[in-house]
């Protein structure tokens, strides 16, 4: 039995060095300031605004807010290349009308459910949609300018 708690503890002891050192491996885009707003979508309605800004912005703007948990590894990576990614498809406060996915990839990732992310969701309860939010966000997307 002795011999099973010494191989534990050496476990436990390793796993926080590795734990330790992983926070060594940093990305940039969770430990530096957002960048700027560069332009603004210019949206149809208010309500469309804020329901994207609920449901969107952490991932598709400019303004995304860094949680406790988003500054510890592996969290933080995953978080990092979640937010870069959707910057580069889709940014509300980067707004270039040439550079934006058509209306109807963006109707079809809400209506399957693909976005929001469903992990976002877990963390994020106030993200999820109803119907009706849902077709009121299509219609608002479908308006941007």
């Amino acid at each position: 039995m002795k011999k099973w708690r010494k191989i534990l503890g050496i476990l436990v002891f390793l796993g926080v060095v590795v734990f330790a050192a992983l926070q060594l491996v940093r990305p940039d885009i969770v430990f530096k300031p957002n960048p700027p707003i560069v332009r603004d979508a210019i949206w149809p309605s208010q309500e469309g605004k804020d329901l994207a800004r609920r449901a969107c912005f952490e991932c598709h703007s400019n303004e995304s807010t860094w949680p406790w948990y988003s500054y510890v590894a592996p969290v933080s990576w995953v978080l990092a290349s979640h937010v870069s990614e959707g910057r580069s498809n889709l940014n509300f406060t980067d707004w270039q009308p040439g550079r934006v996915p058509p209306p109807a990839a963006l109707e079809a990732v809400i209506r399957q459910k693909i976005m929001p992310l469903p992990e976002f969701l877990l963390m994020h309860p106030e993200a999820r949609l109803t119907d009706q939010e849902k077709e009121a966000l299509i219609v608002a997307l479908k308006g941007l300018k």
